[in-house]
């Protein structure tokens, strides 16, 4: 996509309009003709300034201002290299010396995949009107059924629980080991899975009806939602916990993703999957990838990668 710029006026720029295209552009003229000002303080700084108020805005409270331009369309998020930048550290990487390391850190804290770090379950933590939407869109696809887990692979004959919800919800939606409680004792040695079905949702349900549904699987405590289709198999989390195993998780932010690993000291062992990145770091992926696998990719592979999964 082209990038236009109409009326730029930053600095010495007398209300200037330019088209780049595709390609390597190469911005020539002699000294004092607004070079800088178009590329670094007009160009670079609205990108800049935009994708810091998409991402960052709220928590630092600070915004930038503007470039004194009319319009720029064509804009993405942008790298500037300084032309008297000397980096001698032989460590370097395009990333680290062009400054990107930092939204890379940022991007993953906040658009990762996170993974359990028992049992590698992939985590998600939702509002009630995110989970909402997320069965309205299911729904319209097929005809789904929500189901509120309550113990995962805990022993035990779980006499009275099973009791209590069979009175509240009905013996046939009590859900134990896959299938509705028949009313026979639990072996007390072995460990179970105990759900129960909170109903089904289908494409023609009142969005009012579908949160009756969420907030009566939420009352009962677990803070998971598991739907299930003939296609689709979903866990849901309104709370900081697998919603698989039930582990909690801790908020993940940037600066762990430049942290060692606080068990091995950095060195790689069991607790970061021989990483030696920060534990919580380390299970987060976005394309199948960790940062640092991420970061050992060239350009070329990166974008072949997302061209071609």
């Amino acid at each position: 996509m082209d990038i236009k710029i109409r009326g730029a006026s930053e600095h010495n720029l007398k209300n200037i309009n330019v088209q780049l295209g595709d390609g390597l552009t190469v911005v020539t003229g002699v000294s004092g003709s607004g070079k800088t000002s178009l590329v670094f303080d007009t160009v670079y700084h609205e990108a800049h300034r935009r994708f810091l108020d998409v991402f960052l805005y709220g928590r630092s409270g600070q915004r930038l201002a503007p470039a004194k331009v009319e319009a720029i369309t064509g804009l993405g998020p942008t790298i500037a290299v300084g032309q008297n930048l000397l980096n001698r550290n032989p460590l370097s990487t395009l990333a680290s010396a062009s400054g990107l390391h930092p939204f890379l850190r940022l991007f993953y804290a906040n658009y990762g995949v996170r993974h359990c770090l028992q049992c590698g379950n992939a985590l998600s933590l939702l509002t009630e009107d995110e989970i909402v939407d997320r069965l309205v869109s299911l729904s319209k696809l097929e005809l789904v059924r929500i189901f509120a887990p309550l113990l995962h692979q805990v022993k035990g004959s779980h006499v009275t629980l099973l009791r209590f919800l069979a009175t509240k919800f009905g013996k046939g939606q009590v859900i134990v080991d896959g299938s509705a409680w028949d009313a026979e004792p639990l072996s007390p040695m072995e460990p179970h899975d105990v759900e129960v079905d909170v109903g089904s949702v289908d494409g023609s349900m009142p969005v009012k009806e579908v949160r009756s549904r969420v907030e009566r699987a939420i009352a009962l405590g677990v803070g998971t939602i598991r739907v299930q289709g003939q296609r689709h198999k979903v866990m849901l989390a309104t709370t900081s916990v697998c919603a698989l195993c039930g582990a909690a998780f801790s908020d993940l932010e940037p600066p762990n993703f430049n942290q060692p690993c606080p068990y091995c000291k950095g060195k790689g062992c069991d607790r970061c999957d021989r990483t030696g990145m920060h534990p919580a770091a380390a299970s987060v992926r976005w394309e199948g990838l960790r940062l640092p696998e991420l970061l050992a990719l060239s350009v070329d592979a990166v974008r072949q990668r997302k061209t071609h999964p």
